[in-house]
């Protein structure tokens, strides 16, 4: 347990390191994590990694694409699609992803407080019931004939 909070700690801490970050440094920074985190995933030297190669000419599969995304999100504090991790993608590119990540202002916090809004156009009926539009398929359903009727 204490090593997954001293993770989160030190990925929160880089995160940081990245925001204060002037945008040459910062480049510099996600370019170094990213070649480091890139060859931990697929174990060559990161040095060997050049930014322009794409990551499916280093060895980048599916399975490992997924590990590899699941370490750039914990250890940078960016959310990346699935899609964006195929073996087409460089370095460069990855590091083009990850900081539009950084730079994107970050969401606002949901509030659950509010519920959600008054049905006013509705009308409770006699009964309980509700006086709202059908569905299509209860439309449908409302207007069949049984079988072997015909109109």
């Amino acid at each position: 347990m204490g090593g997954r909070a001293a993770r989160t700690r030190h990925a929160t801490a880089a995160y940081g390191r990245l925001l204060r970050a002037d945008p040459q440094a910062r480049r510099s920074l996600v370019e170094s994590q990213l070649r480091a985190r890139v060859g931990r995933v697929l174990r060559v030297d990161p040095d060997r990694l050049a930014l322009r190669t794409t990551l499916g000419k280093a060895g980048l599969d599916l399975p490992l694409a997924l590990q590899l995304k699941a370490d750039i999100e914990a250890g940078m504090g960016v959310a990346l699609p699935e899609a964006d991790l195929l073996p087409g993608l460089s370095l460069a590119s990855l590091a083009a992803l990850v900081l539009d990540q950084l730079a994107a202002p970050a969401d606002p916090p949901l509030s659950f407080g509010a519920g959600p809004p008054p049905l006013e156009h509705t009308a409770a009926q006699p009964g309980g019931a509700v006086n709202a539009p059908l569905s299509f398929a209860q439309e449908r359903f409302a207007h069949a004939q049984p079988p072997g009727v015909h109109p």
